[in-house]
């Protein structure tokens, strides 16, 4: 089940995007593709080295996705604009593999539609108290499902609720997830308790911290 999971997670469109673009740059600007071809590869590397994979290290999805910015900013350019915030104790932590880069691709294929230029895109990761929390947040609005089409998950949903799966297979119930939009900004937080549950008597409950 996991790595039926994963397969279904690994088709970004990114991918198709990004072999079109090169296909236009080679004509026009040859370091640019050949630049974009280098990460492409990169990226590729790490997939096929963690498809078998049912988790990896947060600082593994971090550089993933270092490599899959780079290839995202030669094609948007000065269009795209990201920061990182990252507490390095939780480059530690072991999360389900290719957790992190569906999140900010959504947040760059969703915001491309619907942020005024350029879209900015800011990437907070802490490890507090035994809590990872990896927040993407993006300008611009959270896009809708079509009415009538029977999705009940926001057009971001469908890659979304396959990492939620795949979070539930590793953190069952020490887990949760939001995806909101405020003030201008689209959300994406994962929280993930990292502390064993206290145990359960007849008194009180395991608890847990995230929200």
């Amino acid at each position: 089940m996991p790595k039926k999971l994963l397969r279904s997670q690994m088709n970004p469109h990114f991918l198709f995007n990004a072999h079109n673009s090169i296909r236009s740059m080679i004509l026009i600007d040859k370091d640019r593709a050949w630049q974009m071809i280098t990460e492409l590869s990169e990226f590729f590397r790490y997939t096929l080295l963690n498809f078998n994979k049912v988790a990896a290290s947060l600082d593994e999805e971090i550089k993933a996705v270092d490599n899959y910015l780079h290839i995202e900013k030669i094609r948007y350019h000065d269009s795209l604009e990201v920061s990182f915030h990252i507490d390095e104790a939780a480059r530690k932590c072991s999360v389900p593999a290719f957790l992190f880069q569906p999140v900010v691709e959504n947040a760059i294929k969703y915001g491309m539609q619907t942020s005024p230029t350029p879209l900015k895109v800011e990437v907070f990761i802490t490890l507090n108290d035994g809590v990872l929390s990896i927040d993407v947040s993006n300008t611009g609005k959270l896009i809708k499902a079509a009415e009538g089409d029977g999705k009940k998950e926001e057009a971001h949903g469908a890659s979304l609720e396959n990492l939620k799966q795949r979070l539930e297979l590793m953190f069952k119930d020490q887990y949760g997830f939001q995806l909101y939009e405020e003030d201008g900004w689209v959300h994406a937080k994962i929280r993930i308790n990292y502390e064993p549950p206290e145990p359960e008597n007849k008194f009180s409950g395991s608890k847990m911290k995230v929200a």
